[in-house]
């Protein structure tokens, strides 16, 4: 049986262990790709991936501040520290935070003239580079590779969604706050923190003979 393309990539001997890991492993492949070029593309502004995409979610649910848990529940990518990431973004001047009047443990990120302004010029930059990226395929093969990866991500994805918290008990979760260290944190240390995710196991499987 000859090598598939992506064995001959990775220089892997023999053949993968079933369709699924190989499935896998070329979108753990892709993925590295593409993310690359943007990961370079926004630390010349000075941002990360997870960053950008909190920018992102604050424009895009306008000027009245956005819950970490909100955010958390739409990031591109499921990210365990939403506190770090708004602290990083209030150092740089891009949000500020702010508590509702109905309850005062719940912590707002709202986006400042300076974040409205690093993502402005960052529009046309990144919808030039997603073209770029992907201008080999065509509307056909884009709508089914778009139509495939939903697909193979709703089980997951519908799982996930059943493990967050419900928003009128979640805002204790040190993870998801925003509480502004040190002392809005020292009020959160019942809720127990959750482990680390674990490092991708992709590279170790693709290495594999």
């Amino acid at each position: 049986m000859a090598a598939s393309e992506l064995q001959v990539e990775i220089d892997k001997r023999n053949p993968f262990d079933s369709l699924e890991q190989e499935a896998y492993l070329n979108l753990a492949r892709t993925l590295g790709f593409l993310s690359q070029e943007f990961d370079r593309l926004f630390q010349r502004y000075g941002l990360s991936a997870p960053q950008y995409n909190v920018l992102r979610i604050l424009r895009g649910r306008g000027g009245d501040g956005v819950s970490c848990l909100d955010i958390a529940r739409n990031m591109v990518h499921r990210t365990p520290d939403i506190t770090r990431l708004g602290n990083r973004l209030e150092r740089a001047g891009y949000v500020t935070r702010g508590r509702t009047s109905e309850d005062r443990r719940i912590v707002l990120l709202r986006l400042t003239p300076t974040g409205l302004d690093v993502l402005a010029r960052l529009d046309e930059p990144v919808q030039t580079l997603h073209r770029q990226l992907l201008s080999h395929l065509d509307a056909d093969d884009l709508r089914q590779l778009n139509r495939l990866l939903v697909k193979a991500r709703r089980p997951l994805a519908a799982q996930a969604a059943g493990r967050l918290p419900e928003p009128a008990g979640s805002y204790l979760e040190p993870t998801a706050s925003c509480a502004s260290p040190p002392s809005a944190v020292r009020a959160l240390r019942a809720s127990p923190s959750p482990p680390a995710p674990h490092a991708s196991t992709a590279t170790a499987i693709a290495k594999s003979p």
